[in-house]
């Protein structure tokens, strides 16, 4: 990203051939650098969901719920207080 921020004022982001986001080095960082996002979808019982979110709430404190739906939840993890290896370990 070094490089970007010297050389570019607008970058493009694709996956799987197709354009995700656009925008500036600084405001991509902003937008998506801020941490990781954990997802989960649940097949079999979609009703145990509050015993899943008060695991990831009570292993990372810091996790804050972004989407509930009907069989899938997303929660935001910090970068600063949340190691990748910590997000594995279970």
């Amino acid at each position: 990203m070094a490089e970007c921020d010297l050389l570019c004022s607008r970058l493009a982001i694709m996956v799987n051939g197709k354009l995700c986001c656009v925008g500036s080095p600084q405001y991509l960082k902003h937008k998506f650098g801020a941490g990781y996002t954990v997802t989960l979808r649940m097949v079999e019982n979609p009703m145990d969901w509050e015993r899943i979110i008060c695991f990831i709430c009570s292993t990372f404190p810091s996790a804050s719920l972004k989407a509930h739906h009907y069989n899938i939840v997303e929660f935001s993890l910090p970068l600063k207080q949340v190691t990748l290896s910590s997000v594995f370990k279970f």
